[in-house]
C-alpha cells in the first residue's frame, strides 16, 4: 500500500468485514489477508481517504494507493455536476499515480 508520494504506508489497517479479519501493513506497506472472491477489503490510514475493493481474482495482488483527504467548499451545496467533476479529478490522480508506481516497479 502506497501514499500519494508513492511511499509505503506503515501500519495501515486492512479489513475483510465478511470474514471479520483485520491486519496492518508492514514497514514496506505490504499486507497479507485471507480473502475469497466477492469479499470486500477496506483500506484505512489516518489522514488518508479510505478505499474499498471487491476481490474479483485471487491470482492478482490488490495494489492500493491512498490519497490525502481534502475538504473543499465546506458548507457549499454540490450538485451532480460538481460531484462528477470531483470524481473525474480524483480518478485522474489515481490513474496517474498507478501508472507512475508501475513504471517505478513499486508493486
Amino acid at each position: 500500500m502506497l501514499d500519494s508520494e508513492l511511499k509505503p504506508i506503515v501500519a495501515a489497517r486492512v479489513e475483510n468485514k465478511l470474514k471479520n479479519l483485520r491486519f496492518y501493513t508492514d514497514i514496506n506497506g505490504d499486507y497479507n489477508i485471507e480473502t475469497s472472491i466477492g469479499d470486500t477489503l477496506k483500506f484505512l490510514s489516518i489522514g488518508l481517504s479510505p478505499e474499498s475493493r471487491v476481490i474479483m481474482d485471487l491470482s492478482r495482488d490488490c495494489n492500493i494507493i491512498l490519497i490525502d483527504k481534502e475538504v473543499n467548499c465546506l458548507g457549499a451545496i454540490w450538485d451532480e455536476r460538481d460531484y462528477k467533476k470531483a470524481y473525474r479529478q480524483v480518478n485522474r490522480k489515481y490513474n496517474r499515480l498507478n501508472i507512475e508506481a508501475n513504471k517505478k516497479k513499486l508493486w
